[in-house]
């Protein structure tokens, strides 16, 4: 199908009922592309500046073939000899430079450490062969599950990770029969509303294989192409970045003057930590996956991401203070109610409850 039947197609989807949705969508491609395929997304590009549907990006798999690497002494020979070796095929790397030059924003797909090495190493020439652009970058990666990050590459370069919501990583889970929680605070009247049938976390969220929250200048979102759960990606973020702490815990001494282990310093740890609030930047770094990092990275920062006048009321209301609550209870906030354009779209009190995800 070709681009513009794509794209129609997810407008009117978009553009149904009474309700319209906004898509800023990122159209997977295979390089090179063909001069008609180029035109024919620059056209489109320009006509859905400011339609429903948006064509943001430009999305491709990094595939590495298998290489075999050449001896050190014929590698360093080769170095002073000539230029470095391209790091995808030649035709492959000469789009991206076009369309880096064109200012597309570019979406590397990687499934593993050694892609996502490569993919840092493909932005990094681009930016070092194009001028400088008239606008910011935008190139993002997306990783196809948690995987260890290069964080100063990553802030240098100024791209985005993009990380899939959680909802089959192990290590979360939840349990919507447990008895509940203690109540909270309620977010929209200040008042304690958990509700009896509020679903509670029954597993230690899962250690991510790099530390939250990530340095200045590295920017994660997280998504899904399916219907998820965002809950369990700011609980993931947040536990993980807890049970990290505690994992890391040093011996204390005891009362009776011993030394207490590892294992019980992290105990205690664990036991203050399900009583207290979960630390309020932890949770602000959590939230920003989902809403102002995701803004940035589709270049709609100044449309939505925050709760400003003059932003899209496009949000949902929670049953309970985020920043309130300990870090297993974070699942206890459940939607009471959405918004889009203004106008509710969900009550809990009156509409069916969505599905389980």
């Amino acid at each position: 199908m070709k681009v513009s039947a794509i794209l129609a197609l997810a407008s009117a989807l978009a553009a149904t009922a009474d309700r319209p949705i906004r898509v800023a969508a990122a159209l997977k491609v295979t390089l090179p592309l063909s001069e008609a395929a180029r035109h024919e997304i620059d056209a489109r590009r320009a006509q859905s500046a400011t339609a429903l549907v948006r064509l943001d990006a430009l999305a491709l798999e990094v595939t590495l073939p298998g290489t075999k690497p050449a001896p050190r002494l014929a590698r360093a020979t080769a170095s002073r000899r000539q230029a470095p070796p391209p790091l995808l095929p030649n035709d492959q790397q000469q789009g991206l430079l076009e369309l880096d030059r064109a200012g597309w924003p570019l979406v590397l797909h990687v499934d593993d450490e050694r892609e996502l090495s490569v993919a840092l190493d493909v932005v990094a020439r681009l930016i070092e062969t194009n001028t400088p652009m008239m606008a910011p970058r935008r190139h993002r990666v997306v990783l196809s599950h948690p995987m260890p990050l290069d964080t100063a590459r990553l802030a240098t370069l100024g791209l985005t990770v993009a990380m899939p919501l959680p909802a089959t990583w192990t290590g979360v889970a939840v349990d919507r029969t447990a008895a509940p929680a203690p109540s909270a605070p309620d977010a929209s009247v200040g008042t304690a509303s958990a509700p009896a049938t509020a679903p509670v976390a029954v597993a230690d969220p899962a250690i991510l294989p790099f530390s939250f929250p990530l340095p200045e200048g590295v920017h994660l979102v997280m998504g899904s192409d399916i219907v998820a759960d965002p809950r369990l990606g700011l609980q993931a973020l947040v536990g993980g970045a807890l049970v990290r702490t505690a994992d890391t815990a040093t011996t204390t001494p005891a009362a009776d003057g011993a030394s207490a282990s590892p294992e019980s310093a992290a105990k205690s740890d664990a036991d203050a930590d399900d009583a207290a609030p979960v630390d309020r930047h932890l949770v602000i770094g959590a939230l920003a996956t989902l809403t102002t990092n995701a803004a940035a990275a589709l270049g709609a920062h100044g449309e939505w991401g925050t709760l400003e006048a003059g932003r899209l009321a496009d949000l949902v209301v929670l049953s309970a203070d985020l920043f309130e609550l300990p870090a297993s209870h974070l699942l206890d906030a459940v939607v009471i109610a959405t918004v889009v354009d203004g106008k509710v779209v969900y009550d809990r009190d009156t509409d069916t409850p969505p599905p389980t995800p």
